[in-house]
């Protein structure tokens, strides 16, 4: 698992004062949990004796916007397809090489990248591998 943090020489955890708080800032990013209900959630008697570094959904997600690396902007663009010659449609996109050139300096993940290409086996039916 890579902790991300903008004061990496600080602790693997920054911004996060502890683990178990970046651990639990992962998880209510991920549960689909509404920011009402993280607001909920951290009203939660139990959760003050954590004595978290946030309050509700709106710090911990500005804490994430303006302490975490950011990477490349998006990018827009209107595309006309050739199959819908009057409709425009809306691109957002980011800069494949930006991306690439953002994440291979990022020192966070210099023991998690794969620098080879891999092939993926599936096996079928007999336990045969074949390629995905």
């Amino acid at each position: 698992m890579v902790y991300l943090g903008a004061d990496r020489g600080h602790r693997k955890t920054s911004p996060w004062k502890s683990k178990a708080e970046w651990d639990l800032v992962q998880w209510l990013c991920k549960c689909e949990l509404s920011q009402a209900e993280i607001n909920k959630f951290l009203r939660l008697e139990f959760i003050h004796h954590l004595d978290l570094s946030f309050s509700s959904a709106r710090e911990m997600y500005t804490i994430i916007r303006v302490s975490l690396p950011q990477g490349p902007p998006f990018q827009h663009a209107l595309v006309v397809l050739k199959d819908a010659p009057d409709e425009q449609h809306e691109l957002y996109f980011r800069d494949i090489i930006a991306c690439s050139a953002f994440l291979f300096s990022n020192p966070d993940y210099k023991e998690v990248i794969d620098y080879e290409p891999e092939e993926i086996f599936v096996t079928d039916r007999n336990g045969t591998p074949t390629r995905n």
